[in-house]
């Protein structure tokens, strides 16, 4: 079984035109495509602006350049408090097969002029027959 828990955005958060979402960092990409479910949690500190809004997707990839939303993903829309928000979803994502090599949990701020910090952390799971394969064959 591989269990893992880590701090995968810190960063601004940052609204307006022009600004993209932004992307859990690349380097956990491949390890939340080993888990069969995924818990995302963070919070949202020292935001300014109006109508604050903070959503949250998921997207998986095979090959690192093409990226496809998930479709049973429901987007997470979150009103920003101006001092501190927690927030925290549940990212289930078993319905591959194959499973895809490669996941991003992508984060994106609405509201006039909205600027803040934020930290998501991903907990992750994968109980599956290749995850028990990969424990044995490392013993």
């Amino acid at each position: 079984m591989i269990v893992f828990h880590e701090l995968v955005y810190v960063g601004p958060l940052v609204s307006g035109s022009g600004v993209p979402i932004v992307y859990s960092h690349l380097q956990y990409h491949e390890l939340l495509g080993q888990a069969d479910s995924l818990h995302v949690s963070g919070y949202a500190s020292q935001v300014t602006g109006s109508g604050p809004n903070l959503s949250l997707s998921l997207s998986h990839s095979y090959d690192g350049s093409s990226w496809y939303d998930d479709g049973n993903f429901v987007v997470r829309s979150l009103a920003v408090a101006p001092s501190e928000t927690l927030f925290q979803a549940l990212l289930a994502q078993d319905k591959y097969s194959p499973m895809p090599a490669l996941t991003r949990v992508g984060m994106c701020a609405n509201g006039a002029t909205l600027v803040g910090h934020l930290s998501v952390w991903i907990t992750g799971r994968d109980t599956s027959s290749r995850a028990r394969g990969l424990v044995a064959s490392v013993s």
